[in-house]
């Protein structure tokens, strides 16, 4: 019955260190080394996304986020197989494709892809990991003005995503 503090389960000690998520899907994440702000993910939106990220404000009052969903598929792929399959629906969806490669983040397999909105200047960065039939999506996203200096801060909490 003991308690690394009076009154504080365990559960509530882990939800206490700012930034840090731990999914039930079997992944952690954190925003340390960053100015970003961790959220509960909005009940009422997307069931897919876990958690979300913010930046602090920019000028013009518009907040960067990253957001992180999970994906159960009903087949064993790889990363890149993954991706192949629906890579292509970018442009139609309005996206240019800036960038799509395989990456290593941490020792982890990944798959990047930078995308830019022109319709709306929103750039993105997207980072894909898998493991067995769990895809998890970090999609860091700000105006096309201020991306350049916000992706660093994105870049940090992706470095800090680790499956358990």
């Amino acid at each position: 019955f003991a308690s690394p503090m009076n009154g504080l389960s365990p559960e509530n000690l882990l939800k206490s260190h700012i930034g840090h998520y731990r999914s039930r899907h079997g992944f952690t994440i954190h925003a340390d080394k960053t100015d970003w702000t961790h959220l509960a993910a909005p009940q009422s939106q997307n069931q897919h996304i876990a958690t979300i990220y913010k930046g602090p404000l920019s000028k013009e009052g518009v907040r960067a986020a990253l957001t992180v969903r999970v994906d159960d598929i009903n087949y064993d792929t790889t990363v890149s197989k993954y991706v192949k399959k629906w890579k292509q629906d970018y442009p139609r969806l309005g996206f240019q494709v800036l960038s799509a490669k395989r990456i290593k983040v941490t020792g982890q397999q990944a798959y990047l892809f930078d995308l830019l909105n022109n319709s709306n200047e929103r750039q993105i960065r997207q980072v894909l990991f898998l493991k067995k039939r769990k895809v998890v999506t970090l999609t860091c996203r700000d105006h096309r003005s201020s991306f350049q200096k916000q992706v660093k801060a994105c870049n940090q909490i992706i470095k800090n995503f680790k499956w358990m």
